[in-house]
């Protein structure tokens, strides 16, 4: 029995792989073409997240509108039908890993959610949008009243209009705001709204002279607009802005002029909105080439969430906006416990999604249920869905040490 299997068997479920291309979960065998879904367990599992006791629910819910009770007095009946999800995921070719990881926390949240009425429909959207429109098509025949996924942008604005047209709401993992709009939800970050919070809480702490280290592409510029934005209504500036290329001898380039221009004798915050191999070497520079620093306080992004940076010197101290880390890290423990592998970052977005899913399809008003102004909270924290698609989310403030993350302010707990 391979780890997969093993992992859906402490689930209580059992996995049927169908074909390569269509990797299906069943509780009963399936025949050929046929998309089975996944549906609720005969054990139960402790749930991960447990609600705050202010918030009262009906339900082992992991992520519910913090006014639910109160949403079901209104004369909005709940349907009587099971509940069809389905999840427009890459689930053959190059970003499989992605989507069967996603599936998999999906699966996690259906058992810890422990009720009859839902079941989940996985289609496999490959690597291209018109596989993403067929997926789409498949799952209106499969009558589904929610639609989880896709995974990247250029797939979500492909299935916008058909899905806009069947009045089938969906929760997309892109955090691309162009792929937004009415009943079309961007979950991703918003990188923007990590840059707001991270440059607030520094000038909060008396940095106002801000210095950006950016990718010279969309998400760079979007990086340095934001903080010219927020430092221009709080009374501080950007000294300077440096946008760089991936190539090695231009950011080598980069990173030389940067450090002659930075003013070390003011208090001054860096942006630097990378992870990755590119943090790595940009940290590496800095910390040969910036030995007078005790003015600078170096900024990041949620990017740095999934990157190795305790070992890297010149970031110790150093702040980035994220989820609670201790929260993710009981989700990733679990997650890897149940399927023996690492969740990809986008996982607990999936476990959130589920529930968020379900809650709106159970409604009558489920789209004024999905856009409640006072949001909902998840293993991701506090999030908000508009009417225009767009989602705002709250951020902790972590600061990096040598034994991991280590909040210094939490998320908010409203809007």
């Amino acid at each position: 029995m391979n780890k997969r299997l093993k992992a859906i068997a402490i689930l209580g479920v059992s996995l049927l792989l169908l074909a390569v291309a269509k990797p299906v979960y069943a509780t009963e065998q399936a025949t050929e073409g046929q998309v089975s879904p996944v549906t609720t367990p005969l054990t139960t599992l402790t749930p991960i997240y447990n609600p705050a006791p202010a918030h009262k629910v009906t339900g082992p819910f992991s992520i519910v509108p913090l006014q639910y009770e109160a949403s079901l007095v209104v004369p909005n009946p709940l349907f009587d039908r099971r509940v069809k999800i389905a999840m427009l995921l890459p689930l053959s070719g190059p970003k499989a890993p992605i989507g069967q990881a996603l599936l998999d926390a999906a699966t996690l949240a259906l058992f810890d959610m422990n009720r009859q009425d839902i079941s989940i429909f996985p289609y496999d959207t490959k690597d291209s949008d018109e596989e993403a429109k067929s997926a789409l098509e498949k799952a209106k025949n499969d009558g589904v009243h929610m639609i989880i996924g896709p995974v990247f942008s250029s797939a979500t604005k492909a299935i916008t209009p058909a899905a806009r047209t069947l009045d089938i709401p969906v929760l997309s993992f892109t955090n691309d705001v162009a792929a937004a709009q009415a009943g079309i939800y961007a979950l991703g970050a918003d990188p923007r709204q990590q840059i707001e919070r991270i440059t607030d809480y520094a000038i909060d702490q008396g940095y106002t002279n801000f210095y950006v280290l950016a990718p010279g592409d969309a998400y760079g510029n979007a990086v340095a607009n934001e903080v010219q934005k927020v430092t221009s209504l709080r009374n501080a500036k950007v000294a300077h802005t440096e946008l760089f290329s991936g190539k090695p001898e231009l950011l080598d380039a980069a990173l030389k002029r940067f450090v002659t221009l930075l003013d070390k004798t003011q208090k001054s915050a860096i942006v630097i909105p990378v992870g990755g191999d590119s943090l790595t070497k940009i940290a590496a520079y800095l910390d040969a080439n910036l030995k007078d620093r005790q003015n600078i306080k170096i900024l990041g992004s949620s990017q740095w969430e999934s990157s190795k940076i305790q070992s890297q010197s010149l970031l110790q101290g150093a702040w980035y906006p994220a989820s609670d880390p201790d929260q993710i890290k009981r989700f990733y423990g679990r997650f890897k416990e149940v399927f023996n592998s690492e969740p990809p970052r986008l996982a607990s977005m999936a476990y959130d999604a589920l529930p968020l899913a379900f809650t709106a399809a159970k409604r009558a008003d489920g789209k004024v249920v999905l856009t409640n102004s006072q949001g909902f909270i998840g293993i991701d924290g506090i999030i908000r869905l508009g009417m225009d698609g767009t989602t705002q989310r709250g951020f902790a403030i972590v600061e990096v040490t040598e034994s991991g993350g280590r909040v210094i302010d939490r998320s908010p707990v409203n809007f």
